[in-house]
């Protein structure tokens, strides 16, 4: 089983009060720790924010920099999203999005490549629901 977790962008600056990066990762370390917790034995992925705006890059960055350090600290694979996504000038590549917040379907396959290898190892294996694990 694999858990692939991609949040905190609509924290940086989103509808209400943006928050700060360290409050960010202090929440995603606490969310890390109780998928753990649930599924010990899961392979956890960890998606680095996708890059925004020019304005948005050094906040972006910042938080990937905690969520790559909370990845190492659980075990956990980083995902590194920002050398396919990113413009030289640390935006969303115009190509990949139309409002440089979501991807688009160009943006949607770059994500793919790059996790289609690690996910690749779980390709045949049956989904599991919480029903499936209490009855075990």
């Amino acid at each position: 089983m694999a858990v692939s977790l991609l949040i905190g962008t609509n924290d940086l600056s989103g509808l209400g009060k943006s928050r700060k990066v360290e409050v960010i990762a202090d929440q995603f370390r606490d969310l890390v720790e109780e998928v753990a917790t649930r599924a010990p034995r899961a392979t956890l992925l960890i998606n680095g924010v996708m890059p925004r705006t020019r304005k948005m890059a050094a906040k972006v960055r910042s938080l990937n920099e905690h969520y790559a350090a909370i990845a190492a600290g659980a075990g956990a694979t980083y995902v590194d999203l920002w050398p396919v996504l990113a413009s030289p000038d640390g935006s969303l590549r115009d190509a990949l999005t139309n409002d440089h917040l979501h991807l688009n379907r160009p943006g949607y396959r770059e994500w793919t490549t790059i996790l289609r290898p690690l996910l690749a190892p779980f390709a045949n294996s049956r989904p599991t629901t919480l029903q499936d694990r209490d009855s075990s």
